[in-house]
């Protein structure tokens, strides 16, 4: 932990970890102390849902061991509004809503802030890039961040690809997650389904009937290409009570003609098959990020031998591309006195 000083002017700074030495005039790029209440949230904070339990546990821990990463802060400009409270604060959070609400939450008074010389658009940009980045908003606040960094805020679609490391088709298939109904994405969020689970009701036409099949491949747990086929059988004109009742479609009878009587089946002799076994059950782990810790796992452990690897990820909606990079030529050394040659 640091330790808190105070300048002439009552105000607080903190020294090591972050090394940061004491300005008497000037606090912007410093480590100082703020009183929560003097920090209003960020306009553009994308994020909509905080779970309670991440934020009791972190609270604990600020409580236990103090608040270890100061939040960033910018100072506000515009003169504050009768109808607005928080805009007689006279900061505004760029990044650390967290970490804020968690010091609120075990009754903190004061969090350390570092205060960021930026534009009310330069807070937005930041604010929203950084959660983006961050990978744990849902799949509709993520939509929803990069709608407004480009219709509010003016960045391009390529700007933004560029900054998040997403292929600029990736960011498109999220914009059209917007296009789903309210009720939709609950139903989507609520069961846990995935984008592309969402990319495959988009092809009905929006209404109740695709809110009727969104329930359905909830109530099923229908898998991504077994939605996919569902949404294929209902555009090529097949009724959805019609798959559910799992009768096979009906060809019309043309007018005039009898209709097929049933042909009558002789008996058939009934064989008691052997139960077959059972296929053993195979464990799938459908989180991805189990196999990126061990990639970068498998990196660190280079580094740590003197090799300079070095990895680049890339984000392409339907798939991830990991490059990793490992010079061959880089000397390395092993236990003892042996080295590794190519």
């Amino acid at each position: 932990m640091g330790i808190f000083v105070k300048d002439k002017a009552g105000r607080s700074s903190i020294g090591a970890p972050w090394k940061m030495r004491l300005d008497e005039h000037k606090s912007v790029g410093k480590v100082i102390l703020l009183g929560v209440d003097e920090i209003a949230p960020n306009p553009a904070q994308p994020r909509q849902e905080f779970d309670l339990d991440a934020l009791k546990s972190l609270a604990d821990s600020i409580q236990l061991n103090g608040v270890l990463q100061p939040v960033l802060v910018r100072r506000r400009e515009q003169p504050p509004k009768e109808d607005d409270p928080d805009s007689a604060k006279p900061y505004e959070l760029i990044s650390g809503e967290r970490r804020l609400r968690a010091s609120r939450l075990c009754g903190q008074e004061t969090i350390p802030a570092v205060v960021m010389d930026a534009s009310a658009r330069q807070s937005a940009v930041y604010a929203i890039l950084e959660n983006i980045q961050r990978k744990d908003l849902n799949l509709f606040e993520e939509a929803e961040a990069l709608h407004t960094l480009i219709v509010e805020w003016g960045v391009t679609q390529e700007e933004a690809a560029a900054k998040l490391g997403m292929a600029q088709s990736t960011i498109a298939n999220k914009l059209r997650l917007l296009s789903l109904s309210a009720a939709e994405q609950k139903i989507i969020l609520e069961n846990r389904l995935t984008e592309r689970h969402g990319r495959a009701l988009l092809r009905l036409e929006a209404g109740e009937g695709r809110e009727l099949v969104a329930n359905l491949v909830a109530e099923k747990h229908l898998t991504v290409r077994e939605t996919e086929e569902l949404v294929v059988r209902l555009l090529s004109g097949e009724q959805l009570e019609q798959i559910q009742s799992g009768q096979p479609e009906q060809s019309p009878q043309p007018a005039g003609q009898p209709a097929e009587q049933p042909v009558a089946q002789p008996p058939v002799e009934v064989v008691q098959e052997r139960p077959r076994k059972r296929n053993r059950k195979v464990l799938l782990v459908k989180d991805v990020r189990v196999f990126f810790n061990t990639v970068n796992q498998a990196i660190d452990a280079m580094k740590h031998a003197g090799i300079p690897a070095e990895t680049r990820r890339e984000d392409h909606g339907e798939y991830i591309e990991y490059h990793v990079r490992i010079p061959t030529s880089a000397p390395c050394t092993v236990s003892g006195s042996r080295k590794m040659a190519r």
